[in-house]
């Protein structure tokens, strides 16, 4: 018994010791792990743009938007650990590329909690001020998207 626990841990241990850092196995493999990851992103500040929308139009209830802005800044967190421990290859494009998508993914964060906190303070000109900055994110995103295609 106190052998298969020990073999479990070590097992366990070798697993997460593995994937903390992902390599990737040159540039294209880079830019497609960059793109993966800002498409995820834009998917969790959409979500949260509609969240808040809604909010504002009285068309959600508060705590049904805090859940699901909630989940999607928990999902942008682990998009940003995901993404940050993928090494980058020694490439001065990739680590110009790391830089950015890491910026872009963290001010998507941020926009989110901001988002958070708004919604759990549902007045309407705190709700708008992060619809406004969800909405720059989002062109942000967007526009990241496009070039890494």
């Amino acid at each position: 018994m106190k052998s298969t626990r020990h073999a479990a841990f070590a097992v366990a241990c070798a697993l997460v010791l593995t994937a903390c850092v992902t390599p990737a196995t040159g540039t294209d493999s880079y830019r497609g792990k960059a793109s993966a990851s800002i498409e995820a992103a834009i998917s969790e500040v959409e979500t949260t743009r509609i969240a808040v929308d809604a909010l504002l139009d009285d068309r959600i209830m508060v705590p049904y938007a805090d859940v699901t802005i909630t989940a999607a800044e928990s999902a942008l967190g682990a998009i940003s650990a995901a993404f940050g421990s993928v090494q980058p290859p020694d490439d001065p494009q990739a680590d110009e590329l790391h830089e950015t998508v890491a910026a872009l993914v963290a001010a998507a964060e941020e926009a989110v909690t901001d988002a958070r906190i708004a919604s759990r303070r549902p007045q309407q000109a705190g709700l708008q001020d992060a619809l406004t900055t969800l909405d720059d994110v989002a062109r942000e995103l967007d526009a990241a998207d496009a070039r890494l295609r």
